[in-house]
Parts: structure tokens; sequence; C-alpha cells
């Protein structure tokens, strides 16, 4: 039988991964604006030290870790539900903090608000909110229906009005903080070719790796500054999915689809 020849699986990663989360409750999560990942493989040999020698006789396998250290760079609401364990509640009510400046009208001597104030929540410096329907002197009248606050005829200047409205189809997260997620992590890189076959499309295979368990252990936060795109950090660590063989994630080569053409 003639000898096949088999080319080596080989080329350049210069990109991210595509990030995919399966989660214990068969819930999928897909995030394919990841800026920075690492994958770290580490495995804690224990040294056997006998005899007469200066040398190590034996290593042996002790504690393996990996960890899957990613960084995105888009705000995902899903990937905090994901993390967190969590669903979406939707179409709930939430209280949202609202500031606006005004100045009264100088005939009515009110003002109107963008949105319905929630009932006791308006605050105005040096100003208080009034029992009843009449603005005196240091007071003011909030009527919730009309969005209209009323002041004393002496208040005509400028000033901020902060208070609280509510939303009635907010998508809610409520993160208990007592719960993480687990699940199978799956990451697919792009590998380039150094286009010797003259083929129009790089990319000649894809590097798919497959984690069958992995747990949240850095849940993704907010960290913003000025005019600047805030990433969000995520941190998988690698369990023992309790497989036959002692399989704890896979690496596969495949084509690119568009090469086969």
């Amino acid at each position: 039988m003639a000898a096949t020849y088999v080319p080596q699986l080989r080329g350049y990663i210069a990109d991210v991964p595509q990030f995919f989360f399966k989660r214990a409750d068969n819930r999928v999560f897909v995030n394919k604006h990841v800026t920075q990942c690492s994958m770290t493989p580490s495995i804690d040999f224990l040294e056997v030290r006998a005899g007469w020698s200066n040398y190590a006789a034996a290593y042996l396998p002790g504690q393996a870790t990996m960890d899957i250290q990613l960084t995105l760079g888009d705000f995902d609401a899903d990937i905090f539900a994901m993390a967190n364990a969590e669903v979406y509640e939707n179409d709930a009510t939430f209280e949202t903090p609202m500031v606006e400046n005004h100045k009264p009208d100088a005939t009515t001597h009110k003002v109107t608000l963008l949105y319905a104030p929630v009932e006791g929540s308006v605050y105005i410096n040096g100003l208080t909110e009034a029992t009843g329907q009449t603005a005196d002197e240091g007071t003011f009248v909030v009527d919730t229906e009309a969005k209209t606050i009323l002041f004393h005829e002496d208040e005509t200047g400028d000033m901020e009005i902060s208070y609280k409205t509510v939303s009635e189809d907010a998508q809610v997260i409520n993160v208990t903080n007592s719960k993480v997620a687990c699940g199978e992590t799956v990451l697919k890189w792009p590998v380039y070719g150094d286009n010797r076959d003259c083929t129009e499309n790089g990319i000649i295979k894809y590097l798919v790796v497959r984690i069958f368990k992995t747990r949240v252990t850095t849940l993704p936060g907010i960290d913003t500054s000025y005019k600047s795109p805030a990433t969000f950090p995520l941190t998988l660590s690698t369990m023992d999915p309790d497989l036959n063989g002692g399989i704890a994630w896979q690496m596969a080569i495949i084509d690119n689809p568009e090469n086969q053409n």
C-alpha cells in the first residue's frame, strides 16, 4: 500500500477567538467581540528524591489547572446574566434617577419635567416639598401626573432638580452574589496561512477548543474612563467533567468552508 502524506496542521493565529458558553441550564451565550484571550494549562508536579543522586528520581503529576481569561470589548448584558447564573426579568419596573436643570415660568411659576416623578423623590437644594397644594416661600408642590412642579413666586432662578422615575419595560438582572455559572466553554480561533498557495481567503483552518466543564471564577465588572472604550474581564476555570479516559478538554482543527468551493 502506498504511503499517504498528511500535511502538518500549522498556520498563524493573529486574532482573538469567538466565545461560546453552554450553561448548566442549557442556555447558550455567544460573544464575538473578544479583545483578549489567554488559555493557560498548568500541572504542578510532585518531585520525588531518593537514593544518592543529586537529581530527582521522578516527577509525578500533581494538581492541574487551566484558566481561560477573556476581555470583552463590548457591553453585553447577556454575559452578566450568564456569569451570575441568572435570567432576565422582562418588562420589569425599575426606578431610575434623573437630573434636570430648569427655570420656573414667570407667569405660572411652574416647570415641566421630562418624566413622571416617583412620589416623594424630588429633591431641590435649599427647598422642601410642601404637604399641601400651595407653594409657600422655600417650598414646592409636585404634581406627579402632570409632571409639573409649582414654586413660590419669589423662586425665579435656575435650579437643579433630581428625582426618580419608573420604567415599566426594563430588562432587569437580579444579582445575588451567591451563585456563579458552570457549563461548557468553546473557543474558536481563525488560523491563517502564509498565502503561498495564493488562495483568496487567508483563513485556512479554524482552531476549536472545547472545555467540557468550567466555572466562572471572575465575574464581569464595569470599569470606565472618560471617552475611552470600556472592557469587561471574565475568567473561567476548568473543572473535572468526570468523563471516561479523564478527558478534560479537546482541541480540533476544522476546515474553512469558504476554501472548499
